[in-house]
């Protein structure tokens, strides 16, 4: 629990940092915000590599959820069964602060015209830094709970799951809660497959996705063009 709540604030803490000092002062520049955070991936992965060394990490697992489910004739891991609901009520948190609390509105507003939203009397600038701080926190803590039903964490995690990241954005569309719940879906369900029946495959079938999402629908399957 010391381990959740630590990395939860410490990488809410330090994507704060990053969002201030660097990316704040790149708006609307897409393509530079993306390589300062592969600048930042590196920064950090080699800060691991000095402090912890080289060895895959893994954090231990609660006793209460180290079984197994049984599910018909399928055995599920609990552990893997409680990161899924644990998943499911953040998608349902977020999606009622973006969707439904004025909180939302405003950052959904700033999203798509931070001069018109400002002209307006708004100032962006602390919700900005909460909304940000509150992102960053949950990739830590996603990272905490995560890591044991993956197997644990070695020095390209980071890359790793930037790619994923960026995958799920790209298919679901930038800024719907929802089209992230479908992009992660979507990559999750047909790599396992996929993988389960031709293991040197899985790996090509998100690409594909991205291919045939940019080739049909540009801004993602719940993105509004612009």
């Amino acid at each position: 629990m010391i381990g959740l709540l630590g990395g939860t604030i410490a990488a809410g803490i330090v994507g704060l940092f990053i969002e201030r000092g660097f990316l704040s002062r790149l708006y609307r520049q897409e393509f530079a915000q993306i390589l300062v955070t592969f600048g930042f991936i590196y920064v950090i992965t080699n800060l691991h590599l000095w402090i912890y060394g080289t060895y895959p990490k893994a954090p231990p697992m609660p006793a209460i959820l180290s079984g197994t489910v049984s599910i018909g004739t399928v055995d599920f891991p609990t552990y893997r069964l409680a990161v899924i609901v644990i998943g499911g009520l953040l998608f349902y948190g977020l999606w009622w602060l973006q969707e439904k609390t004025k909180i939302g509105a405003i950052i959904r507003a700033g999203m798509d015209d931070k001069e018109m939203t400002t002209a307006l009397g708004i100032n962006l600038t602390p919700i900005n830094i909460v909304a940000f701080f509150i992102g960053s926190a949950l990739a830590g803590f996603a990272g905490v709970i995560g890591t044991s039903a993956i197997g644990g964490v070695n020095l390209e995690s980071g890359v790793d799951m930037l790619f994923v990241a960026l995958v799920v954005v790209i298919i679901g569309g930038v800024g719907s809660i929802s089209g992230a719940l479908i992009g992660a879906l979507i990559i999750g369900i047909s790599t396992a497959l996929v993988a389960s029946y031709f293991p040197t495959l899985g790996v090509f079938v998100m690409y594909v996705a991205v291919i045939l999402v940019l080739l049909f629908r540009p801004s993602g399957i719940l993105g509004r063009a612009t």
